[in-house]
């Protein structure tokens, strides 16, 4: 987990020191080409109130859940953003509900998380609450790998994962506004520009990207070193729905892939190279 957290604080530095490094403003969710949808749990928060995912759905809600772990510097540092998000979206008294759910700590732990960050949401511990049953649930199912990390579950259980990263105020809006907007009857016309995978992962010489694009759309993948700068640039055709890439010339290290359409950037995911 404190690996994560450091190459997400460094990622994060690069974000904002430098220009090509720059994420930009998405304007569609970067969700997989197949809907995905959470699995039900139940939590219990630390002041001892029951809350199961799928019936807090069902009354229309929208829950955005926090993976985090009381020991993790980085979710300590972003608390303080999520908590105004939340409290901007009605401090769970109207559709938008915040969870956060800790890894492996008591509810004393997570309530001095709670009282040092100025959290307000409810949070579950990982062991009075159930949050580390949680934690395992969603590794198996979406390989969550490190703390803080961020999900959006609309209401037809469709979920967002890995968003908001690093969180800002206005971040998790267009996850909001998709789940507005998407029912369990449209999911399928939904357009979707995301990388879906990368293999091998950690690579060697060669790695295939496979990724979605709208409909007749062009763009380009880049793969950038961790100083930000460009080493690899190849164009992608229309309708193509993957690329193999040679990485003969890198040496080891880690990588960002990026999905762009013209300058604005689609996704982007870490690849790890290893010779």
């Amino acid at each position: 987990m404190l690996r994560k957290s450091i190459y997400k604080q460094v990622f994060f530095i690069l974000l904002i020191s430098l220009p090509l490094f720059s994420l930009g403003q998405r304007n569609e969710p970067s969700i997989s080409e197949k809907a995905v949808f959470s699995p039900d749990f139940s939590i219990i928060d630390t002041d001892s109130n029951a809350l199961n995912l799928f019936s807090t759905l069902a009354n229309g809600k929208t829950i955005v859940l926090d993976f985090f772990t009381t020991s993790c510097s980085s979710c300590g540092f972003y608390a303080p953003v999520i908590d105004t998000i939340y409290q901007n979206h009605g401090s769970g008294t109207g559709n938008i509900e915040f969870w956060g759910i800790d890894q492996s700590h008591n509810d004393s732990l997570v309530e001095a998380f709670k009282a040092t960050y100025g959290v307000t949401n409810p949070c579950a511990s990982g062991l009075q609450g159930n949050g580390a049953n949680v934690f395992n649930l969603f590794i198996t199912e979406f390989g969550l790998s490190g703390t803080p990390t961020y999900a959006v579950i609309c209401p037809n259980k469709l979920i967002f994962w890995e968003v908001n990263y690093p969180p800002t105020t206005s971040g998790f809006d267009l996850y909001f506004n998709a789940c507005i907007a998407t029912n369990t009857e449209t999911i399928a016309n939904l357009t979707f520009n995301k990388i879906t995978n990368l293999y091998p992962n950690p690579a060697n010489s060669e790695c295939k990207i496979d990724f979605l694009l709208s409909e007749n759309s062009t763009g380009k993948i880049e793969i950038i070193n961790s100083l930000g700068q460009k080493i690899i640039e190849a164009e992608i055709q229309s309708n193509s729905k993957n690329i193999d890439i040679s990485l003969i010339s890198l040496t080891s290290g880690m990588y960002f892939v990026k999905l762009l359409s013209g300058n604005q950037l689609l996704d982007i995911k870490k690849l790890n190279v290893l010779k």
